[in-house]
């Protein structure tokens, strides 16, 4: 136990230092931890589910999660020493419960519960005030059957440890992992008993819900440390049961932490939590305190306007609505740093006003600046003062993810999410079209402009907002018959920038930020502040051929290596993508041991068309018709193909005796999908790179430069 754990109740959100915010909030939610846990481990989440390193999300106070998802409810957790070994408290179960109902009473004599107690003493009135304000109770994963019975003995050892080295345990706590029999029942057999009759007693007219786990967890770990006699009484069934339960797909431990808003479980909890909200006003009348509380009135307008803005949210929503570029290769530590020094950023970035232009030829990484410029906008906003919302153009992607209306969809779908009390007049007013096909148009651009403006405007009255918009180039025209492609994104960036120049005088600030290639001339020359990415990008170009020729060139070969890093990066003029190209053909030639490399390398085209042109002259060579074949469903298909679609689809063959996929008679070019990467490497020229992720992921970058 850390020298500064505070036990006790504390004020997650918002800051307790508030006293405003605080007493504006109209319910209190307690977050309780369970045994051998502590506050706010318990609560944390990786950002990236799988990777141990990322960012660490607790979703009680990150301003995405729970405060924007109950925006009235002031947020606690109550931390009570759990340990049963190191550091052991000598109090016993019902000891730490009536601790924490006394501590609940001091904190707030009015409170109304939303998970917590399992225990109501009734002991005088003012325990019985915590109750009757209590309007639901949640568990997450309370194994009312008892834990595995390999818990319960690693339990025993550990507290067997605790006594032979003379340390504090507490047993009493460690029984409750342990389920009784029969014969001889246990603790925690008179515990449920209690709770079964408790939580049916007409005292307690809270709504409760708990939620359990339906996958094992991965014990193997702790199975390897055990003696082969305890590993053996694993029970590899065992899992957590609630009574009127909730099933989430994850394992025990994961059932308190939630890195997203889009998380099934976060989404189901929340809902579960809203509940309890809207229905807190009847709960209250039935306890007679109806009359005390005239807010009940605004709660249940709240919950309404809630469900306004989800109901808005759904229509707004649409399949790639938050589609990011996936990385080739995760940039170095320096990478793109050079933008967020640029004199023109800098300047742009410190007024907190105006409109920045990435400009950029093809492949010159603009899409990555941008994704490392808007990652750092959000890493530096201090106590969420400045706001960021974000869209990425993307014309492989469905319909909307290449026009303006996904992309006014997009901002307006952000900017409601993040900020519903700024954008509540919108939500009432919106017009909610349903559709069979969400990914379809719904709205005139003219209508969603209109909305987006109003949105901006109260927003910026209140919060500093950046706004990145990526690879405008890509922006298609709504209606095909359109003459002029550009126009109706040319009309878009007019009224963005009439937007950002009419809320200068605004409280806060806006700024925008857009990236585009160079073609169709979309930045006002002599006018908009803008950054050409091939002029600054040399080095982040010398790091990643650095790197990458150092991954797959041998040390014995150290000279060749060396000079192929200075023919690549002398011959690249800042374009990222030529030099993805160059290294992966140069890698591929190291691999079969081709003679006169260096030379190769030397002769192959400065320009990615020509580049194009020697690949597709290769292609003639070998099978046209299967490459053909493969570049028609890459290019056609409504969104990207996995390899195993792949494998499906170039097998296809137009015969009237198939009359589904299951009639095609087994692969001819294919067999596994370890061999259709080998066969899109070929069918491609060759093409990129070691993992079949990656290489896919560049080809398709590829295909979308050409057309």
């Amino acid at each position: 136990m850390g020298p500064d754990r505070r036990f006790g109740l504390s004020q997650v959100y918002p800051d307790a230092k508030d006293h405003e915010a605080t007493a504006a909030m109209k319910i209190d939610i307690i977050f309780m931890h369970g045994l051998d846990a502590q506050s706010p481990k318990t609560w944390l989440a990786w950002e990236d589910e799988d990777d141990p390193a990322s960012r660490k999300v607790n979703w009680l106070c990150d301003k995405h999660m729970l405060p924007s998802s109950m925006p009235h409810a002031r947020i606690l957790t109550y931390d009570w020493n759990a340990n049963y070994d190191s550091t052991a408290s000598s109090d016993g179960f019902l000891g730490h419960a009536d601790t924490l109902l006394d501590r609940i009473y001091v904190n707030r004599e009015e409170l109304a519960l939303v998970r917590a107690t399992e225990r109501y003493h009734p002991r005088g009135q003012k325990y019985r005030q915590v109750v009757d304000f209590t309007v639901g109770v949640a568990f997450l994963g309370t194994p009312f059957l008892g834990s595995w019975d390999t818990g319960y003995t690693v339990a025993d050892l550990r507290v067997a440890v605790a006594i032979e080295s003379g340390g504090e345990y507490n047993r009493e706590l460690m029984e409750y992992l342990r389920q009784g029999t029969a014969e001889s029942p246990g603790p925690l057999d008179a515990l449920v008993q209690r709770f079964a009759e408790m939580i049916h007693h007409e005292d307690f007219k809270f709504g409760q819900v708990c939620f359990y786990e339906t996958r094992h967890t991965n014990l193997s770990a702790y199975r390897e440390k055990l003696p082969k006699a305890y590993a053996a009484r694993l029970d590899p069934n065992g899992h957590g049961i609630g009574v009127e339960g909730v099933a989430l797909d994850v394992r025990h431990n994961m059932l308190h932490k939630f890195n997203s808003p889009e998380n099934d479980g976060y989404r189901r909890l929340i809902s579960r939590l809203k509940s309890f909200v809207e229905k807190a006003q009847d709960v209250l009348i039935v306890n007679g305190y109806g009359h005390a509380y005239p807010d009940t009135d605004r709660l249940r307008n709240d919950s309404e306007e809630r469900e306004r803005r989800e109901q808005c949210l759904q229509a707004l929503y649409f399949d790639g609505i938050d589609y990011e570029p996936r990385k080739m290769r995760e940039p170095g530590e320096t990478a793109c740093q050079w933008l967020l020094e640029d004199q023109s950023y800098t300047d742009w970035y410190s007024s907190g006003r105006g409109i920045l232009w990435i400009l950029g030829n093809p492949g010159s990484g603009k899409s990555t600046l941008m994704k490392h410029a808007i990652g750092s906008s959000r890493d530096t906003a201090i106590g969420g003062s400045t706001h960021t919302v974000s869209f990425f153009f993307y014309n492989q992607g469905s319909h909307l993810q290449h026009t303006t209306e996904g992309l006014l969809r997009a901002l307006l779908y952000q900017l409601i999410k993040q900020f519903p009390e700024q954008t509540s007049t919108l939500t009432e007013s919106f017009d909610e079209r349903k559709v069979r096909n969400m990914n379809g148009s719904k709205w005139k651009t003219a209508y969603l402009m209109r909305h987006l403006e109003a949105c901006l405007g109260k927003v910026v009255e209140h919060f500093d907002l950046r706004v990145f918009v990526d690879a405008l180039d890509e922006c298609r025209a709504e209606e095909e018959e359109n003459d002029d492609e550009t126009q109706e994104i040319r009309d878009l960036i007019r009224n963005l920038q009439d937007v950002e120049k009419r809320l200068t005088a605004s409280p806060k600030k806006l700024s925008i930020c857009f990236a585009c290639r160079h073609y169709p001339n979309l930045a006002r020359p002599g006018v908009d502040d803008h950054i050409i990415a091939e002029q600054n990008n040399k080095a982040d170009i010398e790091e990643f051929a650095h790197q990458e020729l150092l991954r797959e060139i041998d040390d014995e070969d150290e000279d060749l290596r060396k000079s192929l890093e200075k023919e690549i990066v002398t011959s690249a003029d800042g374009n990222f993508l030529w030099v993805t190209l160059v290294i992966a053909r140069a890698v591929a030639m190291y691999r079969r041991c081709q003679p006169e490399l260096l030379e190769e390398v030397q002769n192959i085209p400065r320009g990615i068309t020509q580049i194009y042109e020697s690949t597709m002259r290769k292609l003639l060579k070998g099978n046209s018709a299967l490459s053909l074949k493969l570049f028609q469903w890459v290019c056609f298909a409504l969104r990207p193909l996995d390899v195993s679609e792949l494998r499906t689809v170039i097998n296809i063959v137009p015969d009237p005796r198939y009359k589904s996929i299951g009639d095609i008679p087994g692969p001819i070019w294919g067999k596994t999908d370890r061999e259709m990467e080998k066969l899109i490497c070929t069918l491609s020229g060759d093409s990129p790179k070691s993992e079949i992720q990656e290489r896919w992921t560049l080809y398709i970058c590829l295909l979308k430069t050409i057309y």
